[in-house]
């Protein structure tokens, strides 16, 4: 059983509720919300006074995982509860949006400059996919030993060669960059250059970094989907902590940089744009 947690702050304006909120610092709600073989314990916490007590829902959760569906910002310092957080649905909903887009650009492989920065070499089937959509690929990355031998392997597959290297140089010259990890540091991207990443960079950047994807949540799980948990971290959860791999077919629909979205017809007209100028 997955719980999905929800702080309120309520704070008592009457005196007579001021005085209640004395003896009863807070109210806790909950109810299993089911579908088919899923369950997901929603707890509501209302906070009448600080400090938030999150130990309270403790009798709440006997049996249950300490890994909870939560808001970024809620603290749980000083309980057994921990933050369900992982990239791994979003690695793969970024492949999928990706090789949707390049499938959909239809640009000539000879003329699509790819490079993928991959620090420690975790994730080459990126590598694998980006290299159906371009001639040459670049891969950057601190284990170059590793994608060596993937070289290899994918030049016997696929006949088509990767360069490898481990100096972020090498991104300069590209139309895109996919990055399997979030921007930790400054790298020497052009402006013009689409960056897919999966996660907000953590640097100032001038260029635009592709970060958070659209992905409809399908009926079934929309139906006991938690109306405060966002779209994309729910199907997370399910995907990761329930086992739902049949999510990981899902295609996003559309992206964003943070605040601004991107369709999916948008973005193929940008990189269109870039091969023009190429």
């Amino acid at each position: 059983m997955v719980i999905a947690l929800e702080v309120k702050h309520q704070k008592p304006t009457r005196l007579v509720r001021k005085i209640r909120s004395v003896f009863r610092p807070c109210r806790i709600a909950a109810k299993i919300r089911k579908q088919q073989t899923l369950s997901i314990l929603q707890i509501g916490y209302t906070a009448y006074r600080e400090p938030v007590q999150l130990k309270r829902i403790s009798p709440f959760t006997l049996g249950c995982s300490k890994t909870i569906l939560c808001a970024k910002e809620t603290d749980l310092t000083g309980t057994p509860y921990h933050r369900f957080e992982s990239r791994e649905f979003s690695r793969l909903m970024m492949k999928n949006f990706l090789s949707a887009l390049l499938k959909k650009a239809a640009v000539s492989p000879q003329e699509c400059r790819i490079a993928y920065y991959d620090p420690m070499g975790e994730y080459p089937e990126i590598a694998e996919m980006l290299l159906q959509y371009t001639a040459s690929l670049t891969v950057v990355s601190q284990m170059p030993r590793f994608y060596e031998r993937e070289a290899e392997r994918m030049m016997e597959a696929y006949g088509i060669p990767m360069q490898i290297s481990n100096s972020t140089a090498q991104l300069t010259n590209c139309d895109i960059v996919v990055t399997s990890e979030p921007v930790e540091t400054a790298l020497p991207i052009p402006a013009q250059t689409l960056v897919f990443s999966v996660g907000k960079p953590l640097v100032s950047v001038k260029y635009t970094v592709i970060s958070e994807y659209d992905i409809p949540v399908p009926y079934p799980y929309l139906r006991i989907k938690p109306d405060f948990l966002e779209d994309s971290y729910y199907l997370s959860a399910l995907y990761t902590l329930c086992g739902i791999k049949e999510l990981g077919e899902l295609v996003p629909t559309g992206a964003r940089d943070g605040a601004t979205p991107f369709s999916m017809e948008r973005l193929v007209l940008r990189l269109q744009g870039l091969q023009q100028t190429a």
